[in-house]
């Protein structure tokens, strides 16, 4: 039976964040209007951030995907929960445009895929942002990591609870950041993924169907291989894409690596299991980054499928994936990937 979901929802009397119109794309360091998602931050009263945001019936990027039946991307809510932790992190912590954001971790958990369908009217995602730890030093907040409640509204207009999430987010001034950035790299300067046009990064791109995709330009995997129990590839560097890198930075972002782990992982299940990815959703993603990636370097991704009794158990498949440099560890992505019922 429905329930509200009081943890998202405001005391009565006080109004749901509106949805009218996006939030000011600074807020969410967006370029293109059309790449922010987030059009409402408030207060809670009872403390934290509420959040509202539009999940589009239709994106080049975000619905170019093979599932059926049709529902919104899962790393989609993942950019809507980075996004609103961007926000929420100026508005209700003070952090100044001009810093400079460190993701350190995300992840999320569906519980109610089935809100998540695509129907005739664009979805309304609500979010609770709660912060569970907020840094500080010196007067200014260096961190918060962000726990999010998102919930959707049904078909009867019960708003139900459909999924959780964490952001983890450090913050450095710009002399900061850049002294850290060039420390890591041992004094050489940075790159921009402006220099990097579709094609720049040698290597046979895989073809779209095999993770997912229908489009060419959103397959972001190169020299793709199976192994005995998963899948290698390098990541395609592709500076010019409006959505995966809206404007250029320093490194390959952590929504860029998500992206290709959910594809290596998809292509590991069809290529191990034969599950075509337009059989197979994502059901949870847990991020874990180490380490900035760097544009100067293969970023090698490495898919590895637990044992057969775990494959064997019904449970979703966590396909564990780590993104390598030089022979070191960037970070871990697990994807939990489930059949998708029809």
């Amino acid at each position: 039976m429905s329930t509200r979901i009081s943890t998202v929802l405001p005391p009565a009397g006080t109004a749901l964040p509106r949805t009218d119109s996006t939030i000011d794309r600074a807020l969410v360091h967006r370029s293109a209007l059309s790449e922010v998602f987030v059009t409402a931050m408030v207060p809670d009263p009872r403390g934290g951030t509420l959040a509202s945001a539009q999940l589009p019936r239709s994106h080049a990027y975000w619905g170019d995907h093979s599932l059926a039946p049709a529902c919104h991307d899962p790393v989609l809510l993942m950019e809507v929960c980075r996004q609103a932790a961007l926000a929420a992190s100026h508005l209700q912590h003070g952090v100044p445009r001009t810093d400079k954001f460190i993701l350190t971790h995300q992840d999320l958990r569906i519980t109610r895929p089935e809100l998540l369908a695509r129907g005739t009217r664009p979805t309304t995602l609500l979010l609770r942002l709660d912060p569970e730890r907020v840094r500080e030093r010196d007067g200014r907040t260096t961190g918060v990591d962000y726990v999010l409640t998102l919930a959707v509204a049904d078909g009867s207009g019960a708003v139900q609870d459909a999924g959780r999430a964490t952001v983890g987010l450090r913050f450095k001034a710009a002399g900061e950041y850049q002294e850290l950035r060039l420390r890591g790299r041992e004094g050489r300067s940075m790159g921009s993924t402006a220099d990097f046009a579709t094609g720049a990064v040698a290597g046979e791109p895989v073809a779209a169907p095999l993770v997912g995709r229908r489009l060419p330009e959103n397959a972001v995997l190169l020299d793709v291989t199976a192994t005995g129990r998963g899948a290698t590839s390098t990541l395609r560097i592709a500076g010019d894409h409006p959505s995966l890198f809206d404007h250029p930075q320093d490194h390959l972002p952590g929504m860029v690596l998500i992206e290709g782990a959910r594809q290596l992982a998809l292509y590991t299940v069809r290529e191990h299991i034969g599950l075509a990815p337009g059989k197979v959703r994502v059901q949870a993603v847990d991020a874990r980054y180490e380490r900035f990636a760097e544009l100067d370097s293969p970023l090698r991704l490495e898919a590895l499928l637990p044992d057969w009794e775990a494959l064997l158990s019904g449970a979703p498949i966590p396909v564990e994936v780590l993104a390598t440099q030089d022979g070191a560890a960037n970070c871990r992505i697990v994807v939990d990937l489930e059949l998708a019922c029809r």
